[in-house]
């Protein structure tokens, strides 16, 4: 329980650290609780890399299918801060060894198999 309290002084008041990246989110969905991508993700197989500034059609698609899983994410085709928050939260949950909220090839493959149910 340490790992969700609020260090002295850091942080906004009341947040707390998403510490998802240390959970067994794969091994909580074999349970039957949760969902975890079953196909294997080919990296670099989109070629597609979005990031803060980034705009137009393919951010506007990565937005809705974070919207379509639960996510809070604006829909707008706009990579602004929330949406970088988004994914960095997304990643936590499903690609924990490289969090930095950057839609790269491995992020958006994973997004899609999540957001398709596998």
């Amino acid at each position: 329980m340490a790992a969700f309290r609020r260090k002295p002084g850091g942080g906004k008041s009341g947040c707390r650290r998403d510490t998802g990246e240390l959970f067994d989110w794969a091994r909580l969905a074999a349970a039957g609780v949760g969902l975890w991508p079953t196909a294997k993700v080919a990296r670099g197989e989109m070629g597609l890399t979005l990031g803060p500034g980034d705009g137009g059609a393919p951010v506007a698609e990565i937005q809705r299918a974070l919207a379509g899983f639960g996510y809070g994410v604006p829909t707008d085709g706009t990579f602004d801060a929330a949406t970088g928050a988004v994914v960095a939260a997304f990643q936590r949950h499903f690609r924990p060894r490289q969090i930095d909220g950057i839609v790269d090839p491995e992020t958006a493959q994973l997004i899609f198999r999540v957001f398709d149910g596998g």
